[in-house]
């Protein structure tokens, strides 16, 4: 058998293997301690049948020039701003985002970012937004390059750092 701590079970996928991170935080509220979605959304019927009665932390990031999961969504899926919306109400999080420009490492890459981030959340939650300003349907820092990929950070080393400070 394997030694799984029941605490630290995540979820993290890119473009549909975001959609299925936020499925399972909706559907398996007692196993999922936190999931990241890169280049995912949530479907309108994920967002009604959402049953998830515990705040779950939640890392987001997607580019505002993806044409695959556009940032402001499509009439099959959430925009990342209606996404950021339903998760702040879900972890009853207080107060307004912090939002910063984080420094542009690489200004050839032809993107920036911006991090909107929640800290005041229920059960020590979180919700980030990584905004990748002109950025494609593209995982941070990824080694090969099919759209304009942001350099300026890595998305391994974020959700890492996220998944580290949230088990169950």
């Amino acid at each position: 058998g394997y030694n799984i701590d029941a605490c630290r079970v995540f979820s993290t996928g890119m473009s549909n293997g975001g959609f299925m991170s936020y499925r399972l935080a909706c559907e398996l509220e007692n196993k999922i301690a936190a999931v990241a979605s890169v280049t995912g959304s949530m479907t309108d019927s994920m967002v009604f049948y959402c049953q998830n009665n515990r705040a779950v932390a939640v890392m987001e990031m997607n580019g505002t020039a993806d044409n695959t999961v556009p940032y402001d969504g499509t009439t099959a899926f959430t925009s990342v701003d209606e996404n950021l919306d339903f998760w702040k109400t879900h972890n009853n999080c207080l107060g307004t985002a912090v939002t910063q420009d984080l420094p542009d490492i690489d200004p050839l890459d032809g993107a920036t970012v911006t991090k909107i981030h929640y800290t005041t959340c229920d059960a020590s939650t979180e919700l980030i937004t990584f905004k990748i300003n002109g950025g494609g349907h593209t995982w941070p820092r990824a080694v090969f390059n099919i759209g304009v990929t942001t350099q300026d950070i890595s998305a391994n080393s974020e959700i890492l750092k996220f998944f580290n400070a949230h088990p169950r």
